[in-house]
C-alpha cells in the first residue's frame, strides 16, 4: 500500500495477490527448511532411521506448504484456494530446483509425483480452511 497524503491506496487485485503468493511462499519455504533441518539433526543424533526420514519428507511438505497457504490465504481470502494451491505448487517447484542445485540430483521418478501431491495437499487444506465465510441472509 502506497501512501499519498493521509489516505493509503490499496494495491489491484492481481497485484495484492500476487503479493499474498510471494509472502506466503517465503513463509513455506522457511517453514519447511527449517523442519528439514530439524529432521536431518535427528538422523545425525540417530534419533531418526533413514527410511523415517525418507517418510517425514513428505509430512514436512505438507506442513510446510499448510503454513505458507495460511499467510497466503489470510491475507486474501476471497482467493485462498487459488493461494494455497500456488503455494504449494510452487514450494513444490522451489524444493525441486534447490535439490537439483545442491545436491545436483532431482528426485527418484517414483517420489515425484508423492512429493508434489503432498504440496498440493497441504496448500489446498490451507486454503479450504481460510477461505471466506458466506453471511448468514436475514428473512
Amino acid at each position: 500500500m502506497k501512501k499519498t497524503g493521509k489516505r493509503q491506496e490499496e494495491q489491484s487485485g492481481w497485484m495484492a495477490a500476487m503479493n499474498a503468493l510471494a509472502k506466503g511462499i517465503g513463509a513455506a519455504l522457511a517453514v519447511t527448511l527449517i523442519l528439514l533441518l530439524l529432521c536431518a539433526a535427528a538422523v545425525s543424533a540417530r534419533w531418526l532411521s533413514q527410511t523415517a526420514m525418507e517418510r517425514s519428507v513428505i509430512a514436512v511438505c505438507v506442513l510446510g506448504s499448510l503454513a505458507g497457504g495460511w499467510v497466503s490465504a489470510a491475507q486474501r481470502r476471497e482467493m485462498s484456494v487459488l493461494l494455497g494451491l500456488g503455494t504449494g505448487a510452487a514450494l513444490f517447484l522451489l524444493l525441486t530446483a534447490i535439490g537439483v542445485l545442491f545436491f545436483e540430483d532431482a528426485p527418484a521418478a517414483e517420489q515425484i509425483p508423492v512429493i508434489f501431491s503432498a504440496c498440493l495437499c497441504g496448500g489446498g487444506a490451507a486454503g479450504i480452511l481460510g477461505r471466506k465465510t458466506k453471511k448468514k441472509h436475514r428473512r
